[in-house]
């Protein structure tokens, strides 16, 4: 399968994106996409270290909350817990395109640790914080493009990008 969703957005929140990405591109096949489920720092650091549970996926989507501005050092936040770059498992994401549908995470201060931990092959994710309709809106148009027309990466980008400039302009990172 190519794309792992791991949802680690708060129940109480009332958005589960990865559960709205997983049934739109299920329309696709039931094959496009797998939905897992975390809400603690050592659930998904366990899943990670494990390794088995990403095998045979060339793209992981973390779906959470991001925090990088006014803070010393950004993070991905869990319902219960949060984790910094360093906290990633070292390799959990080797040769892999991660996205992170998490606010602010698009910037280097997280993201370059981020490659340099994982191994993550590219990373997308958001530099500023993004409504959430729009972050689902723009990560529906990218893996349409990417799993659907089976384009690359920085192609499904691009095109996502283009479509929704005026919406989003600039929010979102490819690095």
């Amino acid at each position: 399968m190519p794309l792992a969703i791991l949802e680690c957005v708060p129940k109480g929140d009332g958005r589960q994106e990865g559960q709205m990405l997983s049934g739109f591109l299920r329309m696709g096949g039931p094959e496009v996409a797998s939905l897992f489920t975390f809400s603690t720092r050592r659930d998904l650091t366990a899943f990670l270290e494990d390794g088995a549970g990403l095998q045979g996926y060339s793209h992981v989507h973390l779906s959470g909350h991001g925090r990088a501005r006014g803070v010393g050092v950004p993070y991905f936040k869990l319902p219960r817990g949060r984790m910094f770059a360093e906290d990633f498992p070292e390799g959990c994401f080797a040769g892999k395109a991660v996205a992170f549908s998490a606010c602010e995470l698009g910037r280097r201060r997280f993201i370059d640790p981020f490659k340099r931990r994982t191994g993550a092959r590219v990373v997308v994710a958001p530099q500023r914080k993004v409504l959430f309709l729009d972050a689902a809106v723009w990560f529906v148009h990218y893996y349409y493009f990417l799993l659907q027309h089976g384009t690359m990466d920085v192609t499904a980008f691009e095109r996502t990008e283009a479509s929704l400039r005026l919406y989003v302009r600039g929010a979102f990172r490819y690095m």
